[in-house]
């Protein structure tokens, strides 16, 4: 009987010794898979999802264009919208070239391209820039919007211009005019321009322009 009974005492403690080793190792496997969580959330994210600033996007975006030709550039910042960080107008360094304005937009320097130089003008924080351009008889009123999500052109206007010549060899200008390529009335060209931007209220990118090194202070110096 106490042979019987010693037996059952064994046998019990070896099943209760074999629980308890699988729970220690169940603790353990929680233990490292915490750990290993724990590790990846606390990796900071990678380079290319960490932004620079508008001032060193501008300053970078300067230099690029100093780096191409030996021009006097001209430069400003100006408000187009109205937040808190401004745009960069550049002049281009002939009239095929044309001016940019540029803008930070969501960690980036977006351009937009202004055909030939000196044409452009724009509301101050109204987003609004409209380019007044042409030559050889073609010319364009083209108005663009500034926003969060970037440029778009939201009046694509030209007028062609021609001289015929009359039998007392005068001559005569005639004109046509287009909205987004229709022929429309000088009327109607008229009001669509007027619609889209006021131009009592303009100001021209390039009056407020300096040098390379006065650019670059401003941009430091901007708060």
């Amino acid at each position: 009987m106490k042979r019987i009974i010693l037996s059952l005492f064994f046998i019990l403690m070896f099943c209760v010794f074999c629980v308890s080793c699988d729970i220690r190792q169940n603790k353990n496997a929680i233990v490292l898979a915490d750990t290993e969580g724990s590790t990846n959330s606390t990796e900071l994210p990678p380079e290319s999802d960490i932004f620079l600033d508008w001032k060193t996007a501008y300053l970078d975006f300067i230099e690029s264009k100093e780096s191409v030709y030996d021009f006097d550039y001209r430069y400003a910042l100006v408000y187009v919208d109205n937040d808190d960080i401004p745009e960069l107008y550049a002049m281009g360094v002939c009239e095929a070239d044309g001016d940019l304005i540029c803008s930070y937009k969501n960690g980036n320097v977006i351009e937009q391209h202004l055909g030939r130089m000196l044409g452009g003008k724009y509301v101050e924080r109204s987003g609004i820039i409209i380019n007044q351009n042409g030559h050889m008889g073609k010319y364009y009123d083209n108005v663009y919007k500034l926003d969060q999500t970037g440029f778009s052109l939201i009046l694509n206007a030209s007028y062609s211009e021609r001289y015929v010549t009359l039998e007392n060899n005068d001559f005569e200008i005639i004109n046509e005019y287009f909205i987004d390529g229709k022929t429309v009335s000088k009327d109607e060209y008229n009001n669509a321009v007027n619609s889209a931007v006021d131009l009592s209220q303009t100001m021209e990118f390039y009056e407020k322009s300096v040098s390379y090194d006065v650019i670059k202070q401003q941009i430091e110096d901007c708060k």
